[in-house]
């Protein structure tokens, strides 16, 4: 039988929020007062708690002559300007990990985000976020390290281009469990801005896990809003390209985007040229749809892609 997008995903995600209050009331119920309002009470601690971590270097990465020398480099997985990516045996339990060098001569613009990310990578918890295991500062390398858990599964792009494009169900799947991600990240004031089909990692099992927090933005409120200009220029919604204010309605959009390439294999407002691509996506110029998708499949995409952020789907979810 044909599992119709829509119930797929919307049935995963009532199970998976189920699941989720579930945990929070048999793991931690001196927290809440009530069931009523135990997503609210964890929200608020937790965002208090991000806030209240001090931004402080020594603190973030503190100094660890011995930690270099616990692990065996199996491999190195990229290079980009100011670091790389290994892959590493830990010396003391045999297990395999994701180790992240970041050059201490990075940047003050960068290094503001890098205090940032390690901070918030410190307190977040979900089945969604890649998991940080530990951070130091290397000095016998002269860098920032992270070391992440290891998952033996390739990127979403990278399973994309094996396949050219996804059926409407498998999409459903994978963009029902970044719905679900993103009702935690903005139950916390946190708005990602870093959704793109190489940030988001497979599990063996298919399920995801999102990296990379670089973007990821502490609102003070529910309510505020921000104006900064960050990420990729072809994932960037109208609102931001405009220098207007925005909050989570840049996550929704992204996630339209991340629907859109999983389906067709290409970008929606792809050009030649950046400032054509700006210009596709400020007047709505979005490449046509295929004639296979389904008018339900379509209308999401189309509603996600929304200019107008008040009709924006997602932008009144809470």
């Amino acid at each position: 039988m044909k599992i119709s997008p829509s119930i797929h995903s919307h049935s995963f995600i009532d199970a998976q929020r189920q699941n989720r209050r579930r945990r929070y009331s048999l793991s931690s119920p001196q927290l809440f007062e009530s069931r009523a309002d135990t997503s609210l009470h964890h929200s608020d601690t937790l965002s208090t708690k991000i806030h209240s971590i001090s931004s402080n270097s020594n603190l973030l990465f503190p100094s660890n002559e011995t930690d270099a020398e616990k692990y065996d480099i199996l491999s190195k997985l990229n290079t980009g300007a100011y670091g790389s990516s290994y892959l590493i045996r830990d010396s003391n339990d045999g297990q395999i990990y994701l180790l992240k060098r970041i050059d201490d001569s990075l940047p003050d613009r960068f290094r503001q985000r890098l205090w940032e990310e390690r901070r918030l990578l410190g307190c977040l918890k979900s089945n969604y976020i890649l998991p940080l295991i530990s951070a130091y500062t290397d000095t016998q390398h002269h860098c920032f390290s992270m070391k992440f858990e290891y998952i033996n599964g390739i990127t979403l792009l990278q399973l994309l281009r094996r396949f050219r494009w996804f059926e409407e169900s498998v999409v459903a799947f994978y963009s029902a469990q970044i719905v679900l991600a993103f009702e935690y990240f903005h139950e916390l004031n946190l708005i990602y801005r870093n959704l793109k089909l190489e940030t988001i990692l497979l599990t063996d099992h298919g399920y995801i896990k999102l990296s990379d927090f670089a973007f990821t933005r502490l609102l003070p409120s529910h309510t505020s809003s921000t104006h900064s200009i960050v990420g990729v220029p072809d994932l960037m919604p109208p609102e931001m390209l405009l220098g207007q204010s925005y909050s989570f309605s840049v996550d929704w959009w992204q996630l339209g985007i991340a629907m859109f390439e999983m389906l067709t294999s290409y970008s929606p407002f792809y050009a030649s040229s950046m400032m054509q691509t700006h210009e596709n996506v400020l007047c709505n110029h979005r490449a046509k749809f295929p004639l296979r998708l389904s008018s339900s499949v379509k209308s999401t995409c189309r509603l996600l892609l929304q200019p107008n952020v008040k009709k924006r789907l997602g932008c009144s979810i809470i």
